[in-house]
């Protein structure tokens, strides 16, 4: 599923594309509204320094109110002649299922365009992480970075959490036997004898720092799809042509599957996968054209990471 850029600009200015993707769970601790008799004369002060502003994650932000006032802020900018384009990115089947303000649908085709951005492509993901191993000097094993890119099932912004987290998993381990290895030490000083030694962390952040942000990530989406990951969890303990139908999608590359590739893959006649398609009306849809997809748009990133770190394995009905 692409993820989708909306673009705002003023009446009878170029447009600009631009996009984002992925799923944040991070949340404000509270709302705060917009004053736009404070925000847009500031903002018009300084336009001839600002090419655009990028609201990203924009799904995240649940209460229609204040999608209300960021598009009345940008009317406003935008009947003003204001030169400052204004980018909402984020996660959706389409911009009015991201932008779920009647506000939007009311000015969109006057200062809004919609833009669908394609999923990015394992090989990007990859390039993500080594930019990022560059700019925080941290380096990842070739499994991991494979894994983490895998995982993210084209969304950048998972890319990118799983890849702190990891990292903060390794310098935890880091810290944790640099100390335990003073202490030790000290010790050993103290009764004038040799103690236990421990390993010492590798350079590298490893398998075991990413199976950690993988449950963490697990356990996210537990708390925000609970429905989708119990209904997951009963096939799971089942075990049966329902569960490697669903694992088969999550597992291809693209975000659909036509029914046909799916009975090739599984081996399974058409008529029996339809049959058994009925039971998992709350993991997967059909599209037009006989596609199906599955939903949460995250659940295909929940699949693989519970597979990858054996979060679930098969009759548990719980991570572990």
């Amino acid at each position: 599923m692409a993820s989708l850029g909306i673009q705002a600009t003023s009446p009878g200015l170029p447009g600009i594309t631009a996009g984002g993707s992925g799923e944040s769970t991070r949340r404000p601790v509270a709302n705060q509204p917009l004053d736009g008799s404070f925000i847009v004369p500031r903002l018009r002060n300084h336009e001839e320094k600002i090419d655009g502003i990028v609201l990203d994650e924009f799904q995240n932000i649940e209460n229609v109110a204040t999608q209300s006032e960021i598009i009345e802020m940008i009317k406003s900018l935008a009947n003003e002649g204001c030169r400052i384009k204004f980018v909402l990115c984020g996660v959706a089947e389409s911009d009015e299922a991201l932008v779920v303000s009647e506000r939007y649908s009311e000015f969109r085709g006057r200062h809004f365009t919609a833009r669908r951005i394609s999923l990015m492509e394992e090989p990007e993901l990859q390039d993500i992480i080594r930019r990022r191993e560059k700019l925080f000097n941290v380096r990842f094993t070739d499994e991991v970075r494979n894994a983490i890119a895998h995982t993210s099932s084209g969304f950048p912004s998972l890319v990118h959490t799983l890849a702190l987290h990891a990292a903060y998993a390794w310098l935890a381990r880091t810290i944790a036997v640099d100390l335990a290895s003073r202490i030790l030490g000290t010790l050993s000083r103290v009764v004038g004898r040799h103690g236990p030694s421990l390993k010492k962390v590798g350079i590298r952040v490893e398998r075991s720092d990413l199976n950690i942000a993988l449950g963490f990530f697990a356990r996210d989406f537990e708390q925000h799809y609970p429905l989708a990951a119990q209904q997951y969890r009963e096939l799971r303990r089942r075990e049966d042509r329902l569960l490697e139908i669903v694992d088969t999608v999550a597992l291809a590359s693209g975000d659909v599957m036509h029914l046909s590739e799916i009975c090739r893959r599984v081996e399974i006649r058409q008529r029996d996968v339809l049959e058994l398609l009925k039971e998992a009306s709350g993991l997967m849809t059909e599209m037009d054209g006989s596609l199906y997809k599955l939903e949460p748009l995250s659940l295909k990133s929940f699949i693989r990471a519970a597979q990858y770190a054996a979060l679930l394995p098969p009759n548990s009905g719980a991570l572990l």
